[in-house]
């Protein structure tokens, strides 16, 4: 089967969309399967060498200068139709972002069936970072048309398909998940690793969090447990707006290891295996890797219990849940404090339950995962073929309305706040003189070195 993929993130970007699709992508190849990669990266990294790939035109948002985002202009829509029309693909997939309703615009002009797969919870992620009302309409508007009009539509897991649904957005697979569990495994397990993150103290108790160090993630939970719970380390593994804040609180005095920036799959599996529980409070995952992760490598996990979340942790057997309901945080820490306390008190069961979380892990392999997907393509297809002609045409005009006001909004907002679609070098080098202006002003002496800190933090 040749399978046009658009990926709005894929590496060398870090975050789970990226790990997912660069595994799917391997292993669509591996079972002779031929690949078109449409994505926004420059230059995408570890892509096997028969995978053909096409750069869109992309944006940044300040305070997030390594999120890329689609942008539905009509540069892309010409390039994308050029492209398909080389290519001729047997299906198209797209992750649900700005640009999928052009893909399936285009796809169905051209009678190529399309699906697309929802990975972000755009409505609880709005809310959390105060986008206006209107703009969580129009994007839960454009869901909701993609759903019904596309030819398939999937999501990571089935509470947050369940979820969709209550949004209006239906879906009709979930895609599975695997690990490398080659990569991520209760051998990489290191004692200097541990005491380097517990500052000596290897004895400690050691959660971490590895993600995004972002306010939506609700990390302040994270470090009202370390106040409370003596003997607990915490450790943030990553990067994001809040890791200059967190790196402040860097040191053994504070129980925190915080070292802004992203760490490679290897480490990762290192730190994962070295620690006692994987800790977060993030209420907007649709699956949640990071638990899946932490289970290949045989390590518990304490968890809001939220959707995602629901779908890969047993509460009581690989992990624990903790009440997140109405979204309130003293409810919340005081049930993750529990349920850490109780895992202090009893490594052996917390090593136990980890395990467990191992064995649930290795059901998955990417293989069962690709196959399963393409079982999925095969479905959608045959949706698409039954459709008779004036359904299908009809289907085009609505898309070409969708399209039209993506395109419009697009460029009302250039107009009205063109800081927010700045291209990524641009922003980048005038959030430099910005903060040169700044330490000017408090005389403050620098150093390429630190610039180069505030450009890949903040």
């Amino acid at each position: 089967m040749k399978i046009a993929l658009y990926s709005h993130s894929i590496l060398p970007a870090v975050d789970g969309v990226a790990r997912r699709f660069a595994q799917i992508i391997d292993e669509f190849v591996a079972q002779g399967h031929e690949v078109i990669l449409f994505t926004l990266e420059e230059k995408p990294q570890q892509l096997p060498p028969t995978v053909k790939h096409y750069t869109l035109k992309s944006c940044c948002i300040p305070n997030y200068s390594g999120k890329l985002l689609g942008v539905p202009t009509l540069v892309n829509l010409y390039y994308i139709c050029s492209a398909l029309h080389v290519e001729r693909p047997d299906v198209i997939h797209c992750v649900g972002d700005a640009l999928s309703s052009s893909f399936g615009l285009l796809g169905k002009s051209m009678g190529i069936p399309v699906v697309t797969s929802i990975h972000t919870d755009i409505q609880t992620l709005g809310k959390k970072c105060k986008v206006p009302r209107f703009g969580r309409n129009m994007s839960n508007f454009k869901e909701q048309v993609d759903s019904r009009i596309l030819d398939g539509c999937a999501t990571t897991s089935l509470s947050f398909s369940n979820q969709l649904l209550k949004q209006g957005i239906r879906c009709d697979h979930v895609i599975k998940t695997s690990v490398d569990v080659t990569i991520f495994h209760p051998d990489k397990r290191d004692q200097s690793i541990r005491s380097k993150y517990t500052f000596g103290n290897s004895d400690k108790f050691l959660a971490v969090f590895v993600g995004r160090l972002a306010a939506e993630k609700r990390l302040e939970i994270c470090l009202k447990l370390v106040e409370t719970l003596e003997d607990l380390y915490v450790a943030f593994i990553g990067d994001g707006p809040l890791a200059p804040k967190l790196a402040q609180y860097h040191g053994a005095e504070n129980r925190v290891y915080c070292e802004p920036g992203f760490l490679t799959h290897e480490e990762i599996a290192q730190i994962y295996a070295s620690a006692d529980i994987h800790l977060s409070a993030s209420l907007f995952e649709t699956l949640g890797n990071t638990v899946l992760e932490a289970h290949a490598c045989g390590t518990a996990v304490v968890v809001p219990k939220t959707q995602g979340f629901l779908d890969t942790v047993s509460h009581g057997e690989d992990g624990y849940l903790y009440d997140s309901s109405n979204s309130n945080d003293e409810t919340a820490f005081l049930d993750a404090s529990q349920f850490i306390q109780k895992l202090m008190d009893d490594r052996e069961h917390c090593r136990a339950m980890g395990s467990k979380g191992r064995e649930k892990v290795l059901m998955n392999t990417k293989d069962v995962v690709v196959k399963d997907l393409i079982s999925w393509y095969k479905r959608s297809t045959m949706r698409f073929k039954g459709r008779s002609q004036l359904a299908t045409s009809l289907q085009c005009v609505q898309l070409v309305f969708l399209v039209i006001l993506s395109i419009f909004f697009c460029h009302l907002c250039e107009k009205i706040f063109p800081f927010l679609l700045f291209s990524k070098n641009k922003y980048l080098s005038i959030k430099r003189c910005v903060f040169r202006k700044i330490e000017d002003w408090n005389g403050v002496t620098r150093t390429e070195s630190k610039f180069c800190l505030c450009d890949e933090v903040d």
